[in-house]
């Protein structure tokens, strides 16, 4: 359904502008997941393939946006935002993980070949969108993919959803929701015991290195700005309380708190967007007091839902977009009408 949404976007809009959109096919030289002895074409050991779809602009400065979606997930997957950035006029880059069906699944999907694919969306989002500003949002697992190319790329900036700290953190976690919080130092044992044979830390490329995708650690060397999204109900990515009798909210212990405190402790000089600005107001008088900008602004902000079904807040995405320069006054007026419909 999603697949046949981005082909019966039009190529021409309403005002007779061109809209180039396609199914693309990014091609990457293969440095890991081939072992010497298995019988595979010698195409499959040169390069291995990302299935994806892209979707320009009209605009030739417009800034691109690279979808990262989660776990399981295509790109066809990610053509729900396609609703959201569309309407603005950015670029949008979707892509499906390598390993996964269309992406070459005779190779893995590994922490090592996540981080490659992330680095290439980067450089095909460099070479059809211009050298313009690039927003990486990754939902669930997808984050770790965004938070990966913002730290190799430091003016990317960032909208991670319903993220991760640690594997190792998601993992213990699910066992504790599922035994109810009971035998949690059985739970760490095991999961301490079989992590590193699945994420192995120290693989690398030489270029990218896996470090047992820890977030926490990867969010330090971020150079951009941030927006964190969580779901107030998502279980999977809130540590459950010792003390289930005593819970207080789910969104005071998410993980996406975690990762933006850690975030912010790194980067002292970033400023929060949302204690400035109040979402529910005019956005026409942000700048009447002729304020500059931070270089770097960042924010968590609260969805209902839970992880795999959540009503996103568009509002506070607007601000975060319109902070970054990469909406205006008019983008935003235009979608005011609809904001009655938004949750």
């Amino acid at each position: 359904g999603w697949l046949q949404f981005l082909e019966d976007i039009p190529k021409e809009n309403a005002n007779g502008e061109k809209q180039e959109h396609e199914r693309i096919n990014i091609q990457i030289p293969i440095s890991t997941g081939v072992t010497e002895g298995e019988h595979k074409e010698e195409a499959l050991r040169k390069f291995r393939s990302l299935d994806g779809y892209w979707l320009g602009s009209p605009d030739r400065d417009a800034p691109t946006v690279i979808l990262f979606t989660g776990n399981n997930g295509l790109f066809a997957d990610s053509a729900e935002f396609v609703r959201y950035y569309y309407p603005y006029r950015f670029n949008i880059l979707m892509i499906t993980p390598g390993g996964y069906p269309g992406s070459t699944p005779e190779i893995p999907t590994t922490e090592l070949t996540s981080y490659q694919d992330a680095q290439a969306a980067l450089e095909y989002a460099r070479k059809r969108g211009g050298n313009n500003k690039i927003i990486a949002h990754g939902f669930s697992m997808g984050a770790t993919s965004a938070i990966h190319a913002a730290s190799i790329d430091p003016d990317v900036d960032l909208i991670i959803d319903r993220p991760f700290t640690t594997i190792e953190d998601v993992a213990v976690n699910i066992g504790l929701h599922i035994t109810r919080g009971r035998l949690e130092k059985v739970i760490q044992s095991i999961v301490k015991r079989v992590l590193p044979y699945v994420f192995p830390i120290g693989e690398t490329d030489g270029i990218h290195t896996t470090n047992g995708l820890n977030n926490l650690q990867k969010i330090t060397k971020v150079k951009g700005s941030c927006l964190f999204l969580y779901a107030t109900d998502d279980e999977m990515m809130t540590m459950r309380p010792k003390h289930p009798k005593k819970r207080t909210a789910l969104d005071k212990t998410n993980f996406a708190h975690l990762l933006c405190d850690q975030y912010e402790a790194s980067f002292k000089e970033a400023q929060t967007f949302m204690e400035k600005y109040d979402p529910y107001n005019s956005f026409f008088s942000l700048y009447s007091s002729g304020e500059v900008p931070p270089r770097r602004i960042f924010d968590i902000i609260p969805m209902r839902g839970t992880h795999g079904a959540t009503f996103y807040n568009y509002r506070a995405m607007d601000l975060y977009l319109f902070e970054l320069g990469h909406i205006n006054g008019v983008h935003i007026s235009q979608r005011m009408f609809n904001y009655a419909k938004d949750p």
